[in-house]
Formats: C-alpha cells, structure tokens, sequence
C-alpha cells in the first residue's frame, strides 16, 4: 500500500496528474481494492483540453476498483473478476458538484482526499458479487 500514479485511468475526460492508493486483504488472497482520484475536465459542447480548463469545469472523480487475481505482484495479468465504481467525491449533499478553480489545485485536493483512505473504512469482503 501505498500512494502512486494511476496513469490516465481517466481516459480522454483526465485533465491533470491523479493518484491512487493499493489495499491488499492479508486474509484474503488475491483481493486487492485500488482507489484512484483524478482531475475531470467537463463542459458542454467544447472539448475541455488537459491544463487549459476554465474554473465551471474542473471537478475530481473517484475510481475504486475491486479485483480478484492469482497473483497480487501481477493484478492485472492475473485478474480473473474486476468491478468499477465512480463517484465525484466533491459532490455537495445535493449531488451537485462543486468546481475547482485550476488543474494544480485539484492536484492537490486529490491527495488530499486520497490522505482519508485507510484500510479501517474498506468493507469489501472479497467476495465478487455486489
């Protein structure tokens, strides 16, 4: 465990640098859990470029992934049962968003955010059925 880059798992919408945490379950092998959060681009028409985003549409989005494999030093040439979930983990109690004002700060704030992932709030039971 440990923070690291998550690379563009954001794909075309990851306007900056994220980063992810790894969490290995000792007592059940091959069960890891990934959290990666990552800056968003969003707009509406016009396509929003790495680094030159306007403030309204700058957000983070949070990927945890659930995986099975046999191998856990080779999760991804050994998975065998993956599931995704996403969520924007700046979203207000009304589900509404709440915009950054530039790609360094939401940098920053994905670490942040990242900081409050400890194994003590994972509740997965390795089991891949939801």
């Amino acid at each position: 465990m440990g923070v690291m880059s998550p690379g563009d798992v954001g794909g075309d919408t990851q306007i900056g640098d994220g980063v992810s945490k790894r969490f290995i379950r000792d007592d059940i092998p091959g069960a890891l859990i990934t959290v990666s959060i990552y800056p968003i681009g969003h707009s509406e028409g016009d396509t929003c470029v790495p680094r030159n985003c306007t403030p309204a549409q700058i957000d983070l989005e949070q990927q945890i992934e659930y995986l099975i494999c046999t191998d856990p030093s080779d999760p991804g040439g050994t998975q065998t049962w993956a599931e995704y979930e996403y969520d924007s983990p700046l979203a207000d109690l009304n589900g509404t968003d709440l915009d950054l004002p530039d790609v360094a700060t939401a940098e920053r704030e994905a670490r942040r955010l990242l900081d409050t992932w400890v194994p003590e709030i994972i509740t997965w039971d390795g089991v891949s059925v939801f």
